[in-house]
């Protein structure tokens, strides 16, 4: 299993929801997922955000599930529906922007924390207000992941992102999603 270091104390204040893209091959700029490799690199970051955080929500996006079997993130599989997730200041946590709930969040000014893989959106001209606006924990070589967030201040992330959010009020509402 995993063995994430408990030397952030868990963050009990905040909430977080961790959202994921729940079906196909996913595409990054350079390279791509396996299906499979993006499963085992979602329960890695879910492990780690639960071992940091009192209270996590698990939402895949959008709603299709491949089964527990194939996927035990799924038991995790929270019912609240998308608006309620998104309000009060929840840290909404993804592993990528390609998804409307990405876009969302940053609209309703959300602190978000943005794991990268591949280095996604380095060509987007989006870039210095995605990294203005969200806290990014890049990662280069997806099998590194863990290493990445063994070694992360995930206190120190979680204030940034809601640094972030609260001083910087692009909402990028010039973007159709």
């Amino acid at each position: 299993k995993f063995n994430f270091q408990k030397k952030n104390l868990p963050y009990k204040k905040l909430k977080y929801v961790y959202f994921t893209i729940s079906f196909r091959n996913v595409f990054h700029g350079s390279g791509s997922f396996h299906d499979l490799d993006y499963i085992k690199i979602q329960n890695i970051i879910f492990n780690f955000l639960r071992s940091n955080t009192s209270e996590l929500l698990y939402r895949a996006h959008p709603e299709t599930l491949i089964g527990i079997k194939k996927n035990p993130l799924e038991k995790h599989l929270n019912n609240l529906n998308f608006k309620d997730k998104i309000k009060n200041g929840n840290i909404c946590i993804f592993d990528t922007t390609l998804s409307s709930a990405f876009w969302q969040c940053i609209q309703n000014q959300n602190p978000i924390v943005l794991i990268r893989h591949y280095n996604v959106d380095n060509e987007s001209p989006y870039l210095d207000r995605l990294e203005k606006r969200c806290e990014i924990i890049d990662i280069s070589d997806p099998q590194q992941t863990e290493e990445v967030l063994n070694n992360a201040n995930f206190k120190k992330i979680s204030n940034n992102s809601i640094e972030k959010s609260n001083t910087y009020y692009d909402n990028f509402d010039n973007i159709i999603v």
